[in-house]
């Protein structure tokens, strides 16, 4: 089996090119035949996710973001109940320290 012939250039990533036996790693030379459609085809931009793993953390986060949501509507209502009372508190000091005569 002849040996495939390296180019001078190495793939720097991320994460592995190709599959089976012709699989780079980062630092790997590229093969000589290696064409620009292969980098096209292969190659990814710096922090472009992958496709099915970007749905499934779009869901994900979809998912994250209506139940910080339904938290944050929940906390509201305690809030504001927490402030009626505190209102209701208020009123009673003030009648005490008047004499509670109204």
């Amino acid at each position: 089996m002849a040996k495939k012939e390296k180019t001078n250039l190495v793939w720097l990533g991320p994460g592995t090119l190709g599959t089976g036996k012709d699989r780079l790693n980062p630092g790997d030379p590229l093969p000589a035949d290696f064409s620009e459609k292969d980098m096209k085809r292969f190659a990814r931009k710096i922090g472009e996710p992958r496709e099915k793993t970007s749905i499934a953390e779009k869901q994900n986060l979809q998912a994250l973001v209506k139940k910080l949501e339904a938290q944050v509507r929940v906390l509201e209502g305690k809030l504001e109940d927490q402030k009626t009372e505190n209102d209701l508190l208020i009123e009673q000091i003030e009648k005490l320290k008047t004499g509670g005569a109204e």
